[in-house]
């Protein structure tokens, strides 16, 4: 492995420890504020809400929200998933739980 990798984790420790706890409290607020729904797929332990329904696409495209959209082979139903991370502001999560919740 090369030393500067090694030294650049080592050293940027803290970051990740930071950032792993932001994240995990994203999701624990997801969890707190989403209600369950057959249109999605949500577990908190896992930073992506897998979509079902392509009406929950055209919702959030509709305020502008991007997500993840694609096929892993052809003739296959597109794959949507929104993918929560560490610099998703409280604001964000709580419109996106919004649209959420209408489904």
């Amino acid at each position: 492995m090369n030393p500067a990798f090694v030294q650049t984790i080592c050293d940027a420790e803290k970051i990740y420890r930071r950032q792993h706890k932001k994240l995990k409290d994203n999701l624990t607020h997801i969890k707190k504020n989403v209600v369950h729904s057959k249109a999605f797929h949500f577990n908190s332990d896992y930073p992506l809400i897998y979509v079902k329904k392509e009406e929950v696409n055209s919702a959030l495209e509709e305020k502008k929200i991007i997500i993840a959209n694609f096929k892993y082979a052809s003739g296959i139903k597109d794959l949507n998933r929104i993918v929560i991370t560490a610099n998703h502001k409280k604001k964000d999560l709580d419109q996106l739980i919004t649209i959420l919740n209408q489904f």
